[in-house]
């Protein structure tokens, strides 16, 4: 079997713009995450159980 010949991997270059957005949207996830950790989970019984 012939091996393929590598293709170069695109590397996107890092603006500040690009840096800006993605740190927003860490940001915005690591909230999210904080807050959905502190609700109380509720447990749902389910049908046919005896409880």
């Amino acid at each position: 079997m012939a091996r393929r010949e590598k293709q170069p991997v695109h590397h996107v270059q890092m603006t500040d713009g690009k840096r800006a957005i993605i740190q927003g949207l860490l940001q915005e996830y690591d909230s999210k995450r904080v807050i959905m950790g502190r609700q109380p989970r509720i447990k749902i019984p389910r049908p046919g159980s005896a409880s």
